[in-house]
């Protein structure tokens, strides 16, 4: 059983910027996703009431990445889908290829196939080259849930090695982690717990302990 709970992370300072206390919220969100939920709505409502759309955009994506961590998809969905069009009312195309980065695992997640491989592909025509990364990452879990595991895993071969090099280690636990599924789905179970020990050990370095005993569960699977 989860228990999202029972995690308390500490309350941000109401002194701090907005732009702040979101970075410190996107940093939380595989710790303790509820408590994220919760501080980044109320800083969606804040800034909505004065029209800060580029504020609007960040704490709706940080909020939807959060509910997408606690399973509530489709009010993950409705919230990216808002980031994106802050995101569009505020002219940064980077906020915009996030928020459909985001929304295309959301969206996979509740069968909208296509819909999320276009998110995909609008995120890859606007986003930086980090960016795109992060949306070629998104495309193998898209793939991979369709079934076409032999695509995904030449995704992860590729983006996986990028981001060592990048030194991004949230991303490369995700990435190992999920890489780690296909792995056990086939029957390569060796590779599969690798695979999670190193996603566990990532997550607990990073200080996420949520994501954390999420692989730990996926290991003891494995």
């Amino acid at each position: 059983v989860r228990r999202a709970s029972v995690i308390v992370a500490p309350t941000p300072s109401p002194h701090r910027s907005a732009p702040d206390r979101l970075a410190e919220l996107a940093g939380a969100i595989e710790r303790d996703p509820a408590h994220v939920a919760r501080e980044a709505r109320a800083l969606a409502d804040e800034a909505r009431a004065d029209q800060q759309w580029t504020i609007v955009s960040r704490a709706q994506a940080v909020l939807g990445r959060a509910w997408r961590m606690l399973g509530e998809v489709d009010a993950a969905a409705r919230a990216l889908t808002d980031a994106i069009e802050a995101a569009r009312m505020s002219g940064d195309p980077y906020l915009e290829a996030d928020a459909h980065i985001a929304l295309a695992g959301v969206l996979s997640m509740g069968g909208r196939w296509a819909d999320g491989l276009g998110h995909l592909d609008e995120a890859e025509r606007i986003g930086s080259d980090e960016l795109r990364l992060s949306a070629q990452l998104q495309r193998a879990v898209v793939v991979s849930n369709l079934g076409r595991l032999d695509e995904a895993l030449e995704i992860f071969g590729r983006v996986i090695p990028e981001l060592r090099r990048s030194s991004r280690p949230l991303d490369l636990a995700r990435g190992v982690a999920n890489r780690a599924t296909i792995h056990l789905a086939r029957g390569y179970v060796a590779d599969a717990v690798r695979g999670y020990e190193e996603a566990e050990s990532l997550f607990d370095a990073t200080g996420q302990a949520f994501a954390a005993a999420l692989a730990h569960e996926n290991l003891g699977c494995a």
